[in-house]
């Protein structure tokens, strides 16, 4: 008896083979489209597989991310993120290393800055007015962080970059 889905994933692997024998031009472009169908398949049957619980911590994640994405500016505290995700500030802290491989102020300070980077690249504003746009308060903690990342001053940075504003 055939797995579910059998005939498709065939179908699938025996394009990616036939297009690899033959390599007519631009094939790799159909054996792209070949693995896209086959991980389509994938995804779709067996869907029901992924455990229910790392589906909600997905949709967590992917929340939180949005209101850094959408709020990187203002004031964020690791306890108001674990409020959004109903967990102690202990357990948010576990479990965003857990799915992001790093703490959630690393994470939201390494956004801030390439934010930062992006403002200093395309406007003229003040590397304060930037700073404090992207959510630092204090200045000479964005210069520190942000030559720990960079390599150079805000500034100097600047310099190096093309100015479109």
């Amino acid at each position: 008896q055939e797995s579910p889905g059998y005939r498709e994933f065939m179908r699938c692997i025996e394009v990616m083979d036939h297009m690899c024998g033959e390599r007519p031009y631009g094939y790799q472009l159909a054996v792209k489209g070949a693995l896209f169908g086959f991980l389509f398949q994938v995804f779709t049957r067996y869907r029901e597989a992924v455990p229910e619980g790392s589906r909600k911590y997905r949709e967590k994640i992917k929340t939180l991310l949005r209101h850094i994405e959408d709020h990187y500016g203002d004031r964020l505290t690791v306890e108001e993120a674990a409020g959004m995700c109903f967990y102690s500030k202990s357990h948010f802290m576990k479990f965003f290393r857990q799915h992001m491989g790093c703490s959630f102020v690393d994470y939201l300070n390494d956004y801030r800055l390439a934010m930062a980077a992006g403002f200093l690249a395309s406007t003229g504003d003040t590397v304060t007015e930037i700073a404090q746009r992207c959510g630092f308060d204090n200045i000479s903690y964005f210069n520190r962080l942000f030559k720990r990342k960079y390599g150079q001053a805000p500034a100097a940075y600047r310099k190096t970059v093309v100015f479109r504003g």
